[in-house]
């Protein structure tokens, strides 16, 4: 286990691949670095590839939540990458990112714009944030309490990598054949419990503190940055994938 000191906490880490470029994966709610995992023998040579855990999740450590959750914030949590991305002296980068990772890596580069190049976002969240009603919060606490329930519920969201049969209800999700030796080895390791369990209060926290000010200046940035990457900036583009197969990509 490999940790990176991040201001009060210790971070897990991981890399793969060795380069002059530098790819730094931010993994969303209920997940971990190790998500990356069984995309990693298709990486081009020359890439370096970093996964770091949020705090709450993975190796990461779990700090008590404070009474009002900032320590479990979005902002919290992009602080925490910013220091990391310090600690292993990474001065440039660019970014891929899942789901909640979204919302931490917007906010990191409202704060360090210049620190970062392209940005792939898969299934993102956007700056707006989500709000759970309460049979939803209900389904992520299954999931925090039950490895089987979240191997079965992140099965579902990335369906292309199990047997569809297994998919059914009441199937234990299998994957599929083809992944190679290296991607069994990967999945079976994944479905051993390499998703940790990410304390819910950070998600509920952005939930509650997402003010019309601070939504309002996330997505102004995202408007602002498009339209610079429109414009030809220099070595950025962004683009933006759904479960559906859409895309849309600034270069």
């Amino acid at each position: 286990m490999t940790r990176v000191r991040a201001g009060e906490v210790q971070l897990g880490w991981r890399e793969w691949g060795k380069g002059d470029v530098t790819v730094v994966f931010i993994h969303g709610n209920l997940a971990s670095k190790d998500w990356i995992e069984l995309a990693s023998p298709f990486f081009p040579g020359g890439l370096r590839v970093i996964g770091i855990d949020w705090r709450g999740c993975g190796d990461s450590d779990r700090p008590p939540p404070t009474k009002d959750y900032a320590n479990y914030s979005m902002q919290q949590h992009a602080q925490d990458m910013l220091s990391a991305l310090d600690a292993l002296q990474i001065p440039f980068c660019h970014l891929a990112t899942h789901s909640t990772g979204g919302i931490i890596a917007a906010r990191m580069m409202l704060m360090q714009p210049e620190r970062f190049g392209r940005v792939f976002a898969l299934d993102p969240v956007t700056p707006l944030g989500i709000s759970f009603n309460t049979e939803q919060i209900g389904i992520f606490r299954s999931m925090m309490a039950s490895g089987d329930v979240t191997h079965s519920v992140m099965a579902s969201a990335a369906a292309s990598l199990f047997a569809p049969e297994s998919l059914a209800p009441n199937e234990v999700p299998r994957f599929r054949e083809g992944l190679g030796n290296h991607g069994r080895s990967s999945a079976s390791h994944w479905a051993r419990g390499v998703i940790r369990s990410q304390r819910f209060s950070g998600l509920e926290e952005e939930r509650r503190r997402a003010t019309p000010g601070n939504r309002t200046r996330a997505a102004r940035f995202i408007r602002v940055r498009a339209r610079g990457l429109g414009d030809g900036a220099e070595g950025h583009s962004t683009a933006a994938r759904g479960d559906s197969g859409s895309r849309s990509q600034f270069e």
